[in-house]
């Protein structure tokens, strides 16, 4: 069971009026990369972005204003389904994906709870754009585990 789905880079914010507190940058996000965060010592923001093969999970809390933008492809091959939501506390954040020619494939991931099905990608790359102001934000891309068969714990 391969993953098709690949990190390429992440980047995430904390504002705090107005101004940049604090960016980090994960340029090249390999194996040994799973957990990335962001959490300025005084402020309540914070960012955590979770990474396994072929799913990523983060939370956003913005005191002011928390960003984060992921890179991934689907790699070659037919197109892959996956579980593609976000939820937030207020109605403050905002969630897009886009493909490689700036296209919005995703407009709104607020737009999209758990329980939907899952969204068909095609292979090529994509960015996720996500951003929240004072409120969480939690979302979730990647390969649906309902299509994974379960093991029984031995």
């Amino acid at each position: 069971h391969s993953m098709r789905m690949m990190f390429l880079a992440a980047e995430a914010s904390i504002m705090v009026g107005g101004e940049s507190l604090v960016r980090r940058e994960l340029l090249r996000i390999n194996d040994g990369d799973r957990r990335f965060e962001l959490r300025p010592h005084g402020t309540p923001g914070s960012v955590c972005l979770d990474l396994a093969p072929g799913l990523m999970h983060a939370t956003l809390s913005g005191h002011d204003r928390a960003t984060l933008e992921v890179e991934w492809i689907v790699t070659d091959g037919s197109a892959i389904a996956l579980d593609a939501w976000a939820m937030c506390g207020r109605q403050s954040s905002q969630v897009s994906i886009l493909d490689a020619f700036g296209q919005l494939v995703i407009p709104d991931l607020t737009a999209r709870d758990p329980a939907m099905h899952p969204m068909v990608f095609t292979p090529g790359r994509f960015l996720l754009r996500a951003e929240t102001f004072n409120g969480p934000l939690v979302l979730r891309v990647g390969q649906s585990t309902s299509c994974v068969p379960m093991r029984a714990a031995v």
